[in-house]
């Protein structure tokens, strides 16, 4: 009837010993000393180095070996014809004799040429690594299309078509200047280098529209309104001329 007496073994009397836990190790212990994996889980001790376990690798962009003087002077050109066409194409389209209805119909078709040109060109200099030669082949497009626009002049379905291949290649130059510029950046940022002000790149570009809105009116005004679309046309040769001079080739083997 006595009390069991205490052992060193255990609390449970002589000889006594506590069941061996699902580990296979003696006593409770914790979850983790229980399940040696869950440990490892948990810690990350003892796994083997999988796929899984790799560190991302970010690869550098190719450099493009452009300064922001230089990327600025871009955007700047790039621009430029904008701040010639939003004032002083509808103001040609009345000088040559086109009514109301039909200008508004020029305007409303040339933003939709934009849009579609945009869902094309720039997924194909991704996929071809041939940003500056697009940008390069849409400056010279959209600057021959203008061109010839002055040329079939009072023709309303040509001059209708033209404008609006026109519009359709200039619309990705903004886009694919900004992917330029982007490449460039992203360099310097993985390169460790000193990195770019994109601020200032980018405002450049509008700063040449709000200019040439401004001194574009005393300049048009030396000529005939029939030849606006001739200065028009002009800036934009200056536009592509820039690109081919300015503009970083692309990377070889690669996209941007």
């Amino acid at each position: 009837g006595d009390p069991p007496s205490a052992s060193p073994r255990g609390y449970g009397g002589r000889g006594w010993k506590p069941p061996p836990s699902r580990g296979g190790r003696g006593g409770g212990g914790s979850r983790a000393g229980r399940f040696p994996r869950f440990q490892d889980r948990r810690r990350g001790a003892g796994a083997p180095p999988g796929p899984h376990r790799k560190n991302p690798v970010f690869s550098p962009a190719p450099p493009t070996g452009a300064s922001a003087p230089r990327l600025a002077a871009l955007n700047l050109l790039v621009f430029a014809p904008i701040g010639v066409q939003l004032p002083f194409l509808s103001l040609w389209y009345a000088s040559i004799g086109f009514a109301a209805e039909s200008i508004a119909l020029i305007q409303g078709a040339t933003p939709i040429a934009r849009f579609l040109s945009n869902l094309v060109i720039p997924p194909l200099a991704d996929r071809r690594g041939a940003t500056a030669r697009l940008l390069g082949l849409c400056g010279v497009a959209a600057t021959l299309a203008t061109l010839a626009a002055g040329f079939v002049q009072p023709s309303y379905a040509l001059v209708f078509l033209l404008i609006v291949a026109s519009a359709f290649g200039q619309g990705p130059m903004i886009a694919l200047t900004d992917a330029i510029v982007l490449r460039e950046a992203r360099h310097r940022v993985v390169a460790g280098e000193r990195t770019l002000d994109y601020g200032i790149v980018r405002g450049a570009g509008s700063v040449s529209v709000l200019l040439l809105m401004v001194v574009g009116g005393w300049f048009v005004g030396l000529f005939p309104p029939e030849t606006m679309i001739f200065v028009i046309s002009g800036v934009m040769a200056l536009a592509a001329a820039a690109v081919f001079l300015l503009a970083p080739p692309d990377a070889r083997g690669g996209t941007d």
